[in-house]
């Protein structure tokens, strides 16, 4: 079975890779086997492996940095020419706010079920959806979310949640 395997190559880095001793990974030959070991017929056609290039200024290791992720690319289409392809994005640099305790909450355990209305959850800015509900009062949406209520189980089934995460995440999402 000819497979393509899609790869965030800077979440990858910065969120598993970084500080270990796979830092400099190749991705093509664990992903085959990783497919190999799903089905055995399987074969990696192409990855595409999408990054945004080292900005020298803000890595930690300057302009050495921007050294070792090209020379990591060079090796990868080395080694595999026609069956990786690198995909650059880019960075933006915004001034803004760091996300709020209710957003990390949100994003991290509610958005899955609140961001598409899975079994009647409000989604967030739609005020229509809310309108009955915050009429109650937001301690009882605190307190439905933390015990459950209806369709949705306590705290929607996250029970690692604290309920200062829930009340954060409810305050979130009805602002």
């Amino acid at each position: 079975m000819d497979t393509i395997v899609y790869i965030d190559g800077y979440n990858l880095f910065y969120g598993r890779l970084r500080h270990s001793p796979f830092k400099w990974l190749d991705v093509v030959k664990l992903f085959q086997a990783i497919a190999k070991v799903q089905n055995p017929s399987a074969n990696i056609v192409k990855v595409k492996y999408s990054t945004a290039p080292v900005k020298a200024n803000f890595a930690s290791h300057g302009r050495n940095s921007v050294t070792a992720q090209n020379n990591y690319h060079r090796a990868l289409e080395y080694l595999y020419q026609q069956r990786i392809e690198i995909i650059k994005g880019y960075h933006t640099v915004e001034r803004g706010y760091p996300p709020s305790q209710g957003q990390l909450a949100y994003e991290s355990h509610c958005i899955s079920c609140h961001s598409n209305g899975i079994n009647g959850a409000p989604i967030p800015g739609k005020p229509k959806m809310w309108a009955s509900r915050i009429v109650q009062g937001v301690p009882v949406l605190v307190d439905h979310a933390i015990n459950g209520y209806g369709l949705m189980p306590a705290k929607g089934g996250k029970e690692s949640m604290s309920d200062a995460d829930v009340e954060a995440a409810v305050k979130y999402m009805i602002r």
